[in-house]
Parts: structure tokens; C-alpha cells; sequence
């Protein structure tokens, strides 16, 4: 939710709901995804080890919660 100014635009942010945080944590992850991220992760394998450990966590939880 954002407050009005007194000209009737939209000024600053006061409340963000839960829907709106996620969505906006998923435009700022989303640059973990494409070529650079994956030139990146080619690049320095320490970043590639932790991508490779979340990923790990990441299908080890989802298959246990689809079952």
C-alpha cells in the first residue's frame, strides 16, 4: 500500500503484502537463472559448489513434499 501525496500521485511504499514481497523477490532472483548466472557459476567454483548444494536441498525437499 502507498501513501498519497497531496498532488493525488502515488508516493511512497507503507505496506507490502506477502503476495508483493514474494513477487518481488522472485524479479530478483530470476537473475540466478540465465547464461551469465551459469558463466558465473562456471567461473568460480565456489559459487557453482553452493548452487550445486541449494539446488541438492532444494530437490530433496520438494520430492519430500510431493509425496
Amino acid at each position: 500500500m502507498y501513501e498519497q501525496n497531496r498532488d493525488g500521485s502515488r508516493g511512497r511504499l507503507v505496506e507490502e503484502d506477502s503476495h508483493a514481497r514474494m513477487l518481488n523477490e522472485l524479479q530478483q532472483d530470476s537473475d540466478m537463472f540465465g547464461f551469465e548466472a551459469y558463466a558465473l557459476r562456471r567461473k568460480y567454483p565456489t559459487l557453482k559448489k553452493a548452487y550445486d548444494n541449494y539446488k541438492t536441498i532444494w530437490h530433496l525437499i520438494n520430492d519430500n513434499d510431493s509425496n
